[in-house]
């Protein structure tokens, strides 16, 4: 059966959001916050409409599922423990 994946855009998404939230808490600044979310935003839009999408089989799909949630559990470990 042919699945496709979303590469790694939703991972870069939440580094981004991460380091957003980070960068807001570390200055104590709203606008910080805001304008990291507003980033995440466009380059989310920006990513999609540039990405090349094509069937993949189902065994690299879970991995690199895989592979995504591994980036996010390590970007939330480097915040968390920073």
């Amino acid at each position: 059966m042919i699945t496709s994946t979303s590469s790694g855009i939703w991972v870069v998404g939440v580094v981004l959001l991460v380091a957003a939230g980070f960068i807001a808490l570390l200055t104590q600044s709203l606008w910080a916050g805001l304008a990291g979310l507003a980033l995440v935003g466009v380059y989310n839009v920006w990513a999609w409409r540039r990405v090349e999408l094509w069937p993949i089989d189902r065994d690299s799909a879970k991995t690199a599922s895989q592979v995504g949630w591994f980036a996010s559990l390590l970007a939330w470990l480097a915040v968390l423990f920073h």
